[in-house]
């Protein structure tokens, strides 16, 4: 799986604006909210806004190529030596078995059927995609992304719920 992180970058600092997720069937585009791109200055963290997701990833036992895309910038040393750091890397799976307890290698994708919202769940992670900015149905998105998360092969599990106690016994 590929995940392009896209924005600006000005006066040192990145600005994402929206996540791409991409298999070689598949593309999935999340836009940011305003919220969700406002944390990475609540925080003074550039990758603050996917910072959940990219945590479920990890968790579940996902790798992904991350790439920056920058649609405007300053072109400059900082920018350069920003893409350098972040851009292109292969981003590897958390690993706890190691530390004697199992972390969650599942995901749930649903609809928030309250809000125009999908949410992405695993363990005490949750992840928002605000749906207004999308063309498609929530139930077409839904699909998208499941079929991006299953191309991995990788034994992440997909859930309807949160699983109880024997999963993790």
């Amino acid at each position: 799986m590929e995940v392009t992180l896209e924005g600006d970058y000005f006066d040192g600092f990145f600005q994402m604006w929206s996540i791409g997720l991409k298999n070689d069937k598949h593309n999935f585009s999340i836009f940011l909210s305003l919220e969700q791109r406002n944390t990475s200055k609540e925080y003074d963290d550039e990758f603050e806004p996917f910072l959940q997701l990219s945590t479920m990833f990890q968790h579940s036992g996902l790798e992904f190529k991350q790439n920056i895309s920058i649609i405007e910038g300053d072109e400059d040393h900082q920018q350069n030596k920003f893409l350098n750091k972040y851009h292109d890397i292969i981003v590897k799976p958390y690993s706890f078995e190691d530390l004697g307890y199992k972390t969650p290698n599942y995901l749930i994708i649903k609809d928030d059927i309250n809000r125009n919202y999908i949410t992405i769940e695993s363990g005490d992670y949750v992840f928002e995609i605000d749906c207004e900015s999308n063309d498609g149905s929530k139930k077409e998105m839904i699909q998208e992304l499941e079929e991006i998360i299953k191309s991995n092969k990788n034994g992440v599990e997909l859930l309807d719920e949160h699983p109880g106690d024997e999963y993790w016994g």
